[in-house]
C-alpha cells in the first residue's frame, strides 16, 4: 500500500488524455479567423481578422473606398470570393493584394 493513496506514488490520480487528430480541426478554433481572397478565381492573399468586430465583408466597405462599383462577393467556408468585371480585376487585384499585406 502507498503512503500517498492512489497506488502510483502521488496523492493525485493520473489525468485521463486522450489527443484525436481526426475531428480536432472541426472542434478547435484559432485565435484569429483567417479567409483566402479571390478575385475572378485568383488567389490574392489571406485576410485575417484580429479584432472581434473585423468581418471579412469589410473588404467590400475598403474596395468602394478605393473607387471600385461592379462587383460582388461570397464567403465560402474560409474563402472570400470577389467577382468583378474584367476591365477592373488588375486593377483590384493589386489594390487588395497591398492591402492584404499591410493589414
Amino acid at each position: 500500500m502507498s503512503i500517498f493513496g492512489n497506488g502510483f506514488g502521488g496523492p493525485w490520480p493520473l489525468p485521463f488524455v486522450v489527443n484525436s487528430k481526426s475531428d480536432e480541426d472541426q472542434y478547435t478554433k484559432m485565435a484569429h479567423d483567417e479567409y483566402k481572397v479571390y478575385v475572378n478565381d485568383d488567389f490574392v492573399g489571406h485576410k485575417t481578422l484580429i479584432a472581434q468586430t473585423e468581418k471579412v465583408e469589410d473588404l467590400d466597405h475598403y474596395l468602394k473606398t478605393q473607387g471600385f462599383r461592379n462587383f460582388h462577393s461570397k464567403t465560402m467556408g474560409n474563402v472570400y470570393k470577389i467577382d468583378c468585371v474584367e476591365d477592373d480585376s488588375r486593377h483590384m487585384k493589386e489594390v487588395l493584394s497591398v492591402y492584404l499585406k499591410i493589414r
